[in-house]
């Protein structure tokens, strides 16, 4: 199972991803894709809009904090994804926001 959490204070984000969905073999698993693409869109545009963003990524295990203007937008667009994908696929994505 994949386990995604989200927190956030005043103008700054927090999110963990970790694990695997076990929908399908590595490699063929469309749950698993399907999150590391919103996972590395979002890599993306925090960089774009901001430089106060510390990553961690490792197989299975990524670790997001940023802050900055525009940080929230992009993280609530992400977010709207996981949801997706949560209510899609509940057996192997878990979110939890805070």
């Amino acid at each position: 199972m994949i386990r995604i959490v989200c927190t956030r204070s005043e103008d700054s984000y927090n999110l963990s991803v970790k694990g695997h969905a076990g929908y399908a073999a590595l490699g063929s698993d469309i749950v698993c894709a399907a999150v590391s693409m919103l996972v590395y869109t979002l890599i993306e545009r925090t960089e774009e809009l901001t430089k106060d963003v510390q990553l961690s990524i490792d197989k299975g295990d990524v670790s997001i904090m940023a802050a900055g203007d525009g940080v929230s937008l992009a993280f609530d667009t992400i977010l709207s994804g996981f949801r997706l994908l949560a209510g899609q696929y509940p057996e192997h994505i878990s979110l939890r926001e805070g």
